[in-house]
């Protein structure tokens, strides 16, 4: 089971989420689960046209997980 508290001010990728979607727009999310401590549980918004909204990494580590996501 996986549990999280949502602070919005905190975590704006996660409100973005919330709001796309009650607004009928689908979006993914994306979650660093495991690698490096410093970009455990960071967190990135990906849009159909793949523009997003935080960062995983600010460079190949995005590029990548926007692509990914624009697959699902």
């Amino acid at each position: 089971m996986f549990v999280q508290r949502v602070v919005p001010a905190e975590q704006p990728e996660i409100a973005a989420a919330v709001a796309a979607t009650a607004a009928g727009e689908s979006v993914a999310l994306t979650r660093v689960v495991s690698g490096p401590s410093h970009l455990l549980g960071r967190t990135m918004l990906v849009r159909p046209d793949r523009t997003v909204a935080g960062t995983l990494d600010g460079a190949d580590l995005d590029r990548w997980a926007a692509h990914e996501a624009g697959a699902c």
